[in-house]
């Protein structure tokens, strides 16, 4: 059984005196505390149960080995099973038919202990927390210490009210009694829920639900005065008193008949982003390109007929999963005939139809839909429309977007009467004198803020748009993808709700600022991380529309100071927006494995608008060698087409490769958004060249790169501490024509490079510990690593998993080499290794080779394997600078396919 909690927070219910707790911050712990042990953490482990449970047996059983959590900045702490009662303890693996019927009988035994007390509306678990107190959640931050039970007990407890609507929030969007699947990868250990009291600016006080460290969902009691916030289809209500609503099963709450959106609220949200938000959402293109003059085909949903057009018009664009549902696509030979009146088929995808339904609602009379607006089997033009996808999403009003169901025939749930089913809302009725609950609701009689008659009303927020979004088939797909991303705005249409959101706000038809909160914060006012930060983690381009900073940034942000002014905090590299979409894009699934690039050309283009250069197999040649050290998360297979001379695919791209990929060796030091401690490595290849036929792509590092440096603010503005770090200078690229020499394929990169033979370095393990998720550090990925040994059997380095399947290639023998891509200089603090669920891995030895100070540089390698003159990419390494020193390595020249 653990307990979580943000170490920020601790002092304002802690016994421990602040000067005692304020000094282990996040960022203090992770620095302080040994990478493999932890001792630092589980003494403080052991003072807290003794603070937190002052006057009890203090538990000394620590912290289990478990990392913090970067994201959120909290602590798993493991507490002692005396804190709890007997039924709640951890009794052995059971089977589910054991499990229920032990949950069961622990429930009767409460009933009948506590006959007069007990309310059968609520489970054990609920009534002995004391969840609800005279008709409102309590507000003792005590309770949100306190394990509220794994997801199997929640599921036991049917009867309860409250545990009812935590089970509705952890869902997985359609899917009902299913837990979500990103929930659900987390580590078992932090499988469980929490309560976390939240108090909020009109005095009323609500009910966080976390789970596994995020959070999920905001249970509140439905009142008089937040009804018209609460209810999603308060809007069809003309009464003031929603206990008539409550009661009437005609209700618009209950009528399963209706239950449509408000289509003048989805105008509101744009014509406020348009009236305030112009600078950020609509001025600043993502791309420079002028997309006005590009010939496009539009719906025009009044006449049912395609138009020709340009991007001048207003426009709504449509994004949603085609599936497997025959959609009657634009085909040159239709083409004339859809540009008539009432042009379009009369039965289309449903998808398509509520989209055009809900564009004419919205008055808006273009609509662009790719089935019908690319005339499909025109090669030259559909060409021309996916590598234009930026502008053409850039230049739309907004974009729909499906996220319910599995293909074009889902439709768009509240569009039309009927499409949805109605909110959930759990009601209790109290109409026993000698009822506890009754009487507590009698006390509240004499407020007009809360319901009264004996009835108690609760309901769950919608669940923040990042879960909806995973739940949604729609989000797995790699060609939507760059639909959401290039977006100006989005209008989201999940199964139950519809999200809006845009470069500045995300907002949903019912819960007001609430739903806004991000799943790792605690709060709206937390500084650790704000709904804009998680709004850019979730589209990166984001990062683009912002302006640079024109000051130190200070960190921490200063208390009276709002997070949202200081854009400093927020600003990432041109590499890091890569590194960030590469790592997204990649986890998408493709209906064609060799749509690979096409898929993401728009980004492409927005991307190669801001950096400047090429793009080759994927890859930016202003940042070649950073682009290099991709990881695969997974064992992978190879995409196999080949084009004109050569494979469009090459080993050295991620794009060559199937699944999942991560950038985990191009920094080093510690980033987070309170610190700047990290520099990206340094080039160890000069010039890259790629040549076909006839035509040479020179691509070289700037002669300045070597020494190049730049000065930051690790302190504040009232205290500056300036140091110096090295600055990233990109490649230039430029083309030479008319250039003689042999035709090696499209993608072969030629340079030098230093080399060593694999031979002069051993593996301990073939297979090592598992890798976490860069997002949350209890998700194990099956990204694996193992230790390098030099030849006098020591430590060195980590290598990760090779990347291929170990199907492949079995025949093919061939010379396995180290090449060195880039390095770090010599370390002012400890390296910091890769994280796993239990630890992070020391990247070497440090007893053997210097870890901080002169010689402790650190290369990083790539394993590549001969074939005749050829070479493929096997994996990548860390290695330390004197054990790659001792190896001898010598310059070669390199062909890489």
């Amino acid at each position: 059984m653990t307990l979580r909690f943000n170490l920020e927070d601790l002092r304002l219910f802690s016994r421990i005196p602040q000067g005692r707790i304020s000094y282990y911050s996040t960022d203090t712990l992770r620095t302080y505390a040994p990478d493999d042990s932890n001792p630092t953490l589980n003494t403080i482990a052991k003072t807290l149960n003794n603070s937190l449970f002052a006057g009890e047996a203090s538990g000394n059983q620590g912290v289990r080995q478990l990392p913090l959590d970067p994201a959120s900045g909290k602590l798993p702490v493991e507490v002692a099973l005396h804190h709890f009662p007997p039924d709640e303890w951890y009794s052995g693996p059971l089977s589910w038919s054991q499990f229920r019927e032990r949950e069961s009988w622990w429930e009767q035994i409460y009933l009948q202990t506590n006959r007069k007390t007990a309310d059968p509306a609520l489970c054990r678990v609920c009534q002995r927390r004391k969840i609800v107190k005279s008709g409102k959640f309590t507000d003792e931050i005590k309770i949100s210490y306190r394990s509220f039970g794994t997801w199997a007990q929640l599921l036991c407890r049917e009867k309860c009210m409250i545990c009812r609507l935590i089970v509705r929030s952890l869902c997985s969007g359609e899917v009902v009694l299913r837990l979500h699947p990103y929930l659900a990868k987390v580590d078992h250990e932090l499988q469980g829920t929490q309560l976390v009291p939240v108090t909020l600016a009109s005095g009323e006080i609500c009910m966080a639900v976390e789970y596994s460290l995020r959070r999920i969902g905001v249970m509140r009691i439905v009142t008089q005065v937040n009804f018209r916030e609460v209810l999603r289809q308060s809007w069809q209500f003309d009464g003031v008193d929603v206990r008539e609503f409550l009661k009437s099963k005609d209700s618009p709450f209950n009528d399963q008949a209706d239950q449509t959106v408000l289509i003048d609220q989805l105008k509101a949200w744009i014509q406020l982003c348009e009236r305030e938000h112009g600078d950020t959402c609509d001025s600043l293109k993502l791309t420079s390109e002028d997309g006005v003059a590009f010939p496009i085909l539009l719906i025009d949903v009044n006449k049912r007929c395609l138009v020709r057009s340009t991007m001048t018009p207003r426009f709504l664009a449509l994004s949603y999963v085609w599936g497997k549902v025959s959609t009657p696509e634009t085909l040159r030979s239709n083409l004339k005939a859809r540009l008539q009146p009432q042009g379009l088929p009369p039965a289309l995808p449903k998808t398509i139809e509520d989209a055009i339904l809900l564009s004419s609602q919205m008055q808006e009379q273009y609509l662009w839909v790719d089935a019908l607006c690319i005339v499909q089997d025109d090669a030259e033009a559909k060409h021309s429309s996916i590598q234009s996808m930026d502008r053409i999403y850039s230049a739309a009003l907004a974009t729909i977007i499906c996220l319910h169901g599995k293909d074009a025939n889902a439709g768009l749930p509240g569009v039309r009467p009927g499409s949805r089913k109605p909110q959930n809302i759990e009601t209790r009725y109290s109409l026993d004198d000698g009822d506890q609950t009754a009487d507590d609701l009698r006390n509240t009689a004499s407020s007009e803020e809360f319901l009264t008659d004996g009835v108690l009303a609760m309901v769950s927020h919608p669940p923040p748009l990042k879960y909806a979004l995973e739940a949604s088939a729609w989000h797995h797909r790699g060609w939507t993808f760059q639909e959401r991303l290039l977006s100006k705005r989005g209008i989201y249409f999940s199964s139950d709700y519809v999200y809006f959101q845009c470069g500045q706000h995300t907002q949903c038809e019912t819960g007001g600022n609430i739903v806004t909160w991000s799943d790792i914060t605690t709060s709206p006012e937390s500084g650790n991380a704000t709904e804009l930060i998680r709004s850019q983690q979730t589209n990166p381009l984001l990062h683009f529309k912002l302006p640079l900073p024109t000051k130190a940034v200070e960190f921490p942000p200063r208390a009276d100071k709002d997070v949202f002014d200081d854009y400093g905090i927020l600003t990432k590299t041109a590499f890091d927006v890569y590194k960030d979409v590469v790592e997204m894009y990649t986890k998408k699934q493709l209906s064609f494995s060799t749509d690979i690039l096409n898929a993401l050309a728009g980004i492409q283009a927005v991307i190669r608008n801001r950096v400047g250069g090429e793009f080759i197999a994927g890859c930016s040649t202003g940042y070649l060698d950073l682009s290099l050290l991709w990881t695969s998360t997974e064992p992978a297979d190879r995409r196999t087409e080949v084009g004109a001379g050569g494979s469009m695919f090459p080993s050295w791209s991620w794009a060559g490769w199937t699944g999942a990929k991560q950038y985990l060796i191009m920094e080093d030091g510690k980033r987070t958004y309170r610190s700047l401690h990290h520099e990206y490595a340094r080039s160890e290849i000069r010039r890259f060249e790629v040549y076909f036929q006839g035509t040479l792509l020179d691509i070289r590092k700037p002669a300045e790169e070597t020494r190049a440096t730049e000065v930051r603010n690790l302190g504040s503005l009232e205290r500056p501490l300036e140091e110096t770090f090295p600055k990233y200078v990109p490649y230039a690229d430029g083309f030479l024509r008319g250039i003689l020499g042999p035709n090696l394929g499209p993608n072969v990169l030629q340079f030098w490079a230093e080399a060593v033979d694999a031979k002069h370095f051993s593996i301990s393990e073939v297979t090592g510990p598992f890798l976490t998720d860069h997002e949350h550090a209890n998700i194990t990925t099956k990204q694996t690593v193992s230790k390098l040994l030099d030849s006098k059997n020591q430590y060195c380095g980590l290598i990760f998993k090779p990347t291929a399947k170990s199907r492949q290639r079995k025949q093919r023998v061939g010379l396995l080499q180290f090449i060195l891509i880039s390095s770090f200089g010599e370390s002012k603090d400890r390296r910091t290794g890769f994280q796993t669920t239990d630890t992070k891995l020391r990247p070497f030895d440090e007893e053997k080779f210097p870890w901080m100070g002169e010689g402790s540089g650190i290369v990083n390698l790539m394993l590549i394997k001969w074939y005749d003159e050829i070479a493929e990419r096997i994996s990548v390494a860390r290695v330390h600078r004197k054990a790659w020193a001792e190896a001898g390595p010598v310059m070669r020249h390199i062909r890489l396919a």
